[in-house]
């Protein structure tokens, strides 16, 4: 952060702690979204998701079987609730990445960077 970087790419920057200290580094790291820097987690729990832009799920193998937004997601897998997903893509993955390959070729995965262009992935 010495640097101020655009980019932060951290994997499981909460985990091993406490339920009130990840939720306050969760939104320390919103915060500094809201900035216009581009932020990419990963993260095995689930409390804090909400505070995401997009969330990507990925299944055995890397493939993926979920990019959007939070509010979206579990009617997407028509869940009830958010830990049932896993359940889910344990038991068929390659359904899910199906699935997720049809809609993306309606809307393909855009990294915004609201200093700079779009790109696509």
């Amino acid at each position: 952060m010495l640097s101020d970087p655009n980019l932060f790419l951290l994997d499981e920057p909460t985990s091993g702690l406490d339920a009130n200290i990840e939720k306050k580094i969760m939104k320390k790291l919103r915060e500094i979204a809201n900035t216009g820097k581009t932020i990419i987690i990963t993260a095995h729990t689930i409390s804090n998701l909400h505070l995401c832009d997009k969330i990507l799920f990925m299944g055995k193998d890397g493939k993926i079987c979920y990019y959007g937004s939070y509010q979206k997601i579990l009617d997407y897998f028509k869940v009830e609730e958010f830990v049932d997903i896993y359940d889910l893509l344990k038991k068929d993955t390659d359904y899910w990445y199906k699935k997720y390959m049809k809609q993306d070729k309606k809307e393909p995965i855009i990294i915004k960077n609201k200093k700079e262009n779009n790109e696509q992935v």
